[in-house]
Parts: structure tokens; sequence; C-alpha cells
């Protein structure tokens, strides 16, 4: 197995490797399944990153939280993003997956 190694956009180091996978081997294929999800859950954020400087929005902060985050009291989530607890907030962000090109906004 080769390893590769690349930075994402936060800087930090992710590990990337070549795999031949076979059928047989499910810890693999599960490791390459979640590593699919990584990679396509910073292809959504890169998108959103997009959207909003072209929409001229530049006060917004991306953080990741753990697992438990909303197990946690409002205390504990305002000093995992560094913010008092009456300025915290939730966003959800949604794709219109059955909008195509050319039909406006």
């Amino acid at each position: 197995m080769e390893q590769m190694l690349a930075m994402d956009e936060w800087g930090s180091a992710l590990g990337y490797a070549n795999l031949t996978i076979a059928d047989d081997d499910e810890n693999v294929k599960e490791r390459v399944d979640e590593l699919e999800k990584r990679v396509d859950h910073l292809q959504s954020i890169a998108r959103i990153k997009k959207h909003l400087n072209s929409a001229k929005v530049f006060s917004t902060a991306f953080k990741w939280v753990p697992s438990d985050y909303y197990d946690r009291s409002l205390e504990a989530r305002a000093v995992i993003l560094e913010s008092p607890v009456d300025r915290l907030c939730k966003t959800m962000a949604m794709e219109n997956t059955a909008w195509q090109e050319g039909q406006g906004e």
C-alpha cells in the first residue's frame, strides 16, 4: 500500500492510501467508504464557501465539533466554539438536488 499525504483546506494532514480492495476484505471497504464520506463532506463545505464568497458573505466561520456536540450543555458548546452562550446559533444548509441549470434562482 502506498501512503500519500495531502493538506485539507484547514491545513490538517490527511492520509490517502492507494488500495486494491478484495471482495472479502470488509474492513478495508468500510474504511474506504468512511474516507469517501469525509471527502463528500469536504466537497459540500467547499461548495457552500464558494457560494457564500460569491454572495459576498464574509462573516461566517466553520468549525468541526465532536460527534456528541449536541449531547453537551450550551455552556460546553460555547467553550468548544469559543463564543458566549447568547451568540450560539444553528445553521443548516440544504442542497436542492431537483434544481437544474437554467431554471433560475
